[in-house]
């Protein structure tokens, strides 16, 4: 790396980074491509904050379980018998196969590959041939827990023991989602789509984060939404941006005067997952921005409405964002990492100000303080798994 080494992926050099937004520039261009950075950032903040696994009508009875992945690390969250929501991670304490796949119910946990099995709660249960080995301590094959939270009806988990709840480092989010969609705890998933991204995760977030790109960047979603009354403000895990949208029938898709939903929201919440809701009908979106290499980003895209099958406009809703604002913003964060690897480039000037959140990167700033943060940290009392 440029100016400040990285050694062993911990200390990363900063350049002219400064928390001062009259003074900000951006992290600096190898933070998005070195290897070694991308490394410290798998240990530092994803495996040390909350990540989106599901939503709970997929978990609405006992033995219900959804797996997932957080980066490398398989996980999986159950029902269990007592009601309660647990996660764990994904691995058989005898020879480490994963246990379960996919999403479904069942009554006892059972390894595909010896049939070790376990209860709902994580406890050990049995397993054939126990009786030949000798000084067989049950309770060190006990699966390995995670932390567990719902927020606004979706699933997190944590790898961090010591990691702080969510809805206590962003508690006012889900109220700000309520005011946009009082139906919000009504509504059921009805469509979801992946994109691949030639771009670093942060340049994606970084994308997300302003709409000073708006204007000359997005021009059909300038017409859907009305600019003057666009505000944009944080909280500790989170930011918010909200915007009132405009009617009539030569929009992107069709927003009615008595449709339910005519003020947008959007959220982000540290350090990966964007939510909120759209002008239109009973609406919720969420995006996961998941990193895949130094260069590359999958983001999943996730829709609930009213019902399991989107109506006309809902579909219409769906393919602008998938077919037209969305390949929009891919292409911006694929110019970005091309120029990201330029000899010419190594760190930007942002505009942070946040009397004007139209033509202003100050939550972009916020991004990159928390990433800095991250990285450079050395006083956590619980090591990363």
């Amino acid at each position: 790396m440029n100016d400040g080494a990285t050694q062993k992926g911990e200390q990363l050099g900063i350049g002219r980074f400064t928390d001062d937004p009259s003074r900000a520039w951006t992290l600096p261009s190898e933070w998005y491509t070195d290897p070694a950075v991308f490394d410290a950032e798998r240990r530092r903040i994803f495996y040390r904050n909350w990540w989106f696994i599901g939503h709970v009508e997929d978990l609405g009875t006992s033995g219900s379980y959804v797996t997932a992945r957080v980066l490398d690390q398989e996980v999986f969250v159950v029902h269990g018998k007592d009601g309660v929501l647990r996660g764990f991670f994904n691995v058989c304490s005898h020879r480490a196969h994963p246990l379960l796949r996919g999403k479904g119910h069942c009554g006892t946990i059972i390894c595909p590959y010896h049939a070790w099995a376990y209860n709902t709660d994580g406890r050990f249960c049995g397993a054939r041939g126990l009786n030949l080995v000798a000084d067989f301590d049950r309770t060190e094959a006990n699966l390995k827990p995670i932390k567990v939270e719902v927020f606004a009806g979706l699933v997190f988990a944590n790898l961090d023991d010591a990691a702080r709840p969510l809805a206590e480092s962003a508690p006012e989010v889900l109220g700000h989602l309520l005011d946009a969609c009082p139906r919000l705890p009504e509504l059921t998933h009805a469509y979801s789509f992946s994109v691949d991204i030639a771009a670093n995760w942060k340049a994606v977030v970084d994308n997300n984060e302003e709409c000073y790109h708006c204007a000359g960047g997005h021009p059909s979603f300038m017409r859907l939404i009305d600019m003057t009354t666009y505000r944009a403000w944080e909280y500790e895990s989170a930011t918010c941006h909200t915007v009132a949208g405009k009617r009539g029938k030569s929009l992107p898709y069709e927003v009615a005067a008595d449709d339910p939903v005519q003020q947008g929201f959007f959220s982000f919440l540290w350090p990966n997952t964007g939510l909120g809701v759209l002008p239109g009908r009973d609406n919720f979106f969420l995006f996961q921005m998941v990193p895949i290499a130094p260069d590359r980003t999958r983001v999943d895209w996730h829709f609930w409405f009213m019902q399991p099958e989107p109506t006309s406009a809902e579909a219409a809703l769906i393919a602008y964002l998938r077919d037209e604002l969305f390949p929009e913003d891919k292409a911006f964060c694929e110019g970005v990492q091309r120029g990201l690897q330029s000899l010419a480039y190594r760190q930007g000037r942002l505009i942070a100000n946040t009397e004007r959140p139209d033509l202003s990167e100050h939550q972009v700033l916020w991004f990159h303080q928390r990433v800095r943060d991250s990285l450079t940290a050395r006083d956590r009392s619980s090591p990363a798994p």
